[in-house]
């Protein structure tokens, strides 16, 4: 048949369900062809039934009057019933004229019955409501209209053909006067359904934008997204077309955020948000996942290239400087890619590739982005690995301490000690921190590891007391978060009470780049470590972000010259130059300077004449334990009262 033809979709479409053969009859639910078609049918397969049931009683019972004008009243209607279902079989598009004919029909025949059986036909009346309500509920309001109108006329019609109904006039007026007044409280009531369902609509549609939309920058949210990536998906593999998904995160953002406040860092991302936007096609989705992350799906017949192209296009447009509330920012972003089919199947597999692409976008501050490659998923399922370790290594006391001596650069008399963090793994052996610390500081590890390495060092403090050794410095590295946790001072003192040290017996070794974090802070508890007398080391000075204004601003007490300035001397003439101007300045604001590093004789006499008070390297030796350390100090001995006997009998 030309109706079934059209596609399988349709043809499902077609089929008449048991389960709702009511509805067909008496509303109609949808504005397919399928289901129109479905009513028509019905109603002539349930005409003739009748039609048919009518018969047998006629062939056993005979007919009376009444009886025939029943049988040609199910005949006419199985007649009426054959013309739809045809007229919708020829005519599927042309809606309003099958709507105006199968309700001109409807209360014509209705109206045939109230003729042929007189003033008995007023118990037809509730069917000129039933129409005319049915066809306003199905139809829509205008259709009432018209079926009220067709009513009123046809069975007007009715009653001044028909003598009993003329005799009772005033009866058919009263039910014409129904006949007008009830369709139009049921076309009140309709409004205010159609006004009810409208308002639940907008309220639903609200609900869905709110579920699948992010409420700061309007995008589509994580949800959204994987929503479309299934569809883009299935459409991809249905075309083989390729899709590039980014992974972006915004560098740095916590300290737009902490610094400047919140409010800030809200426009930050709005203005960031729209410099995306801009990077993309209109056919291309961009969603925000969280405070500083987002995701962008690519759909092209060339993915790699066209993803290459909006990475630099972002790079050009989003990097770069922001001006918020007066203040004027530079932001940069790494982003990790991954393309279907060839780096992942499902949504799940390429959201985690492209994830894992950006893990390695971010090992710097600049703008960068890295596709993703198989060899990645290795290195980061190691990493997990590690992690897990990490949190066991703790509880299995598997991390010591290695001691690092520090000599007078003139007498090669012992000063004191950098206390280096060591891992003894079951598996790996031996790791040295930078093997680990980065996997430490990224899951949340450092604060924890932090603190048992600074009571560790005061342990360790207190035997070299115990021993007689009162004048050495053990200097311990700090991280970021360790030093910037609300407890730290708290932690660092009860470590001095709890075994009896002096505040100038441990020191401390930071970075440059927690100079640059938030000022105010930073500046607040540099001042309470030197009102406690706790000395102070700037690590790997001139490699990071200071300025020369930050040894103004901090209470430092010491300048340690990174190894990499000292590796290649004597021979580089421009690390000689800096080297020189390092020790100027730490002459010039009386701050001790360290050379770290120094593993030749030519290296270490070299320093020494041009003023370097301090030096360390593997020349005046390797990082030892505990032990050996304590050995080394009683074989060169530099203070008289130490108690070798003591020493020995711990060494």
């Amino acid at each position: 048949m030309k109706y079934l033809s059209n596609s399988p979709a349709d043809t499902k479409q077609h089929k008449i369900s048991k389960k709702y053969l009511l509805n067909y009859l008496l509303f109609d639910r949808s504005s397919h062809l399928s289901s129109e078609f479905a009513q028509s049918l019905t109603r002539s397969v349930v005409t003739l039934a009748c039609l048919f049931t009518l018969q047998i009683v006629v062939f056993f019972h005979g007919l009376d009057k009444l009886q025939q004008t029943a049988l040609n009243f199910v005949f006419l209607y199985f007649v009426f019933s054959l013309f739809y279902c045809y007229f919708v079989y020829k005519f599927p598009q042309r809606f309003q004229l099958r709507r105006y004919f199968i309700v001109l029909m409807d209360n014509l025949l209705i109206s045939y019955c109230v003729y042929s059986f007189g003033i008995a036909g007023a118990a037809f009346y509730p069917l000129y409501l039933w129409v005319s309500i049915e066809n306003g509920f199905r139809f829509g309001a205008n259709f009432l209209h018209y079926s009220s109108a067709v009513s009123v006329l046809s069975f007007t019609l009715a009653v001044i053909l028909s003598d009993p109904w003329m005799q009772q006039l005033e009866i058919a007026i009263g039910l014409s006067m129904g006949m007008l007044i009830m369709p139009l409280f049921f076309l009140i009531l309709l409004k205010q359904l159609n006004d009810t369902n409208s308002q639940l609509q907008n309220k639903m549609d609200e609900a869905e934008y709110l579920a699948t939309h992010d409420s700061l920058t309007g995008l589509p949210n994580r949800l959204y997204l994987e929503q479309r990536f299934s569809k883009a998906i299935k459409l991809a593999q249905k075309k083989g077309h390729e899709i590039a998904i980014f992974f972006i995160d915004i560098n740095a953002f916590k300290n737009i955020n902490d610094t400047l406040g919140h409010d800030t860092g809200d426009q930050f991302i709005q203005q960031f948000a729209t410099r995306l936007s801009y990077c993309l096609r209109s056919t291309d989705t961009l969603a925000r996942l969280g405070a500083d992350s987002f995701m962008m799906l690519l759909e092209s017949k060339q993915p790699d290239s066209y993803a290459s192209q909006v990475a630099n296009r972002i790079i050009e447009q989003a990097a770069g400087r922001y001006d918020l509330n007066g203040y004027e920012i530079y932001s940069t972003f790494s982003a990790g890619i991954a393309v279907f089919p060839h780096h992942g199947k499902s949504v799940e597999a390429l959201i985690k590739n492209a994830d894992t692409a950006l893990h390695y976008a971010k090992t710097n501050n600049k703008p960068a982005y890295r596709f993703y490659d198989k060899s990645m998923s290795k290195e980061v399922s190691e990493e997990l690995q590690l992690q897990n370790d990490l949190r066991r290594a703790l509880e299995n006391h598997e991390f010591e301490l290695h001691y690092q001596p520090q000599v007078d650069a003139s007498t090669q008399e012992i000063l004191g000690a950098e206390a280096l963090l060591r891992w003894n793994h079951p598996d790996k052996g031996l790791l040295y921190p930078k093997d680990f610390i980065d996997v430490a500081e990224k899951n949340g590890l450092m604060i924890e590891l932090g603190n048992w390495i600074l009571e560790t060092a005061c342990s360790d403090r207190e035997q070299w007391n115990r021993l007689g050794f009162h004048n050495l410095v053990a200097t311990i590295n700090v991280s970021g978060h360790q030093f910037m946790d609300e407890d730290f001072i708290t932690h660092l003192t009860s470590m001095f009470d709890k075994y009896k040290l002096r505040k100038n017996q441990i020191g401390l070794e930071i970075t440059e780049r927690i100079l640059v974090e938030e000022l105010d802070l930073v500046k607040d508890i540099f001042n309470q470590l030197k009102h406690a007398n706790v000395k102070l080391a700037l690590d790997d000075f001139g490699t990071g972000y200071s300025s020369l204004s930050y040894l103004k601003r901090f209470p430092i007490d010491t300048i340690k010259i990174d190894q990499s300035f000292v590796r290649d001397l004597p021979g580089n003439s421009e690390d000689s130059s800096l080297v020189q101007t390092i020790l100027a300045i730490g002459s010039n604001l009386n701050m001790q300077v360290v050379a770290e590093g120094v593993e030749t004789r030519e290296q270490y006499k070299l320093l020494r004449d041009w003023g370097c008070k301090s030096i360390q390297g593997y020349y005046f030796g390797k990082p030892q334990s505990q032990k050996g350390f304590l050995k080394r100090l009683r074989e060169n001995n530099p203070f008289p009262d130490v108690n070798l006997s003591i020493a020995g009998k711990s060494a």
